[in-house]
C-alpha cells in the first residue's frame, strides 16, 4: 500500500516507518527538515520517499497527500515542547491535523486517515 507517514522522524514515527517498511510498504515521510530529521532520513538510504515540509501549510501537506492510500498523522508537538510553547502546539497539531484533513478531502479517492492522538 502507498502510505503517507506524517512526524516520521519523530520518536514514535521513526519507529513506525521502520515497521511499515518491514511491511513491504511504499512508504512516503513528510516531516519538517531540521538536521535531526535529515539525520534520520539519511538513515533509510531510498527505501522510503522523503517530503520535507510544514504540516502548518495547506500546500506541502497537499503535496505530500497526492496520490496516497493511507495516511498515518503522527506529526505533533508533544510534551514537554508543547508545555513550554502551547499556542505553537495548538497551531501544529490542530491546525495541521486540519490541513491533513483538507488535503485528504481534495483527492479524487481520499486516503484512508489513521489519526494517533496522544494525551
Amino acid at each position: 500500500m502507498k502510505v503517507l507517514l506524517t512526524g516520521g522522524f519523530g520518536n514514535i514515527g521513526f519507529e513506525t516507518l521502520q515497521e511499515l517498511l518491514r511491511q513491504g510498504h511504499e512508504v512516503r515521510c513528510f516531516d519538517l527538515k531540521t538536521p535531526g530529521t535529515q539525520k534520520k532520513a539519511e538513515q533509510l538510504a531510498g527505501k522510503a520517499e522523503v517530503i520535507w515540509g510544514d504540516i502548518r501549510q495547506l500546500a506541502d501537506v497537499e503535496k505530500a497527500v497526492e496520490g496516497q492510500e493511507i495516511i498515518i498523522h503522527l506529526a505533533f508537538i508533544i510534551p514537554p515542547a508543547a508545555d513550554i510553547d502551547p499556542e505553537g502546539a495548538s497551531v501544529v497539531n490542530m491546525g495541521g491535523t486540519r490541513n491533513v484533513l483538507d488535503a485528504a478531502k481534495r483527492q479524487p479517492t481520499p486516503p484512508k486517515l489513521f489519526f494517533c492522538l496522544y494525551i
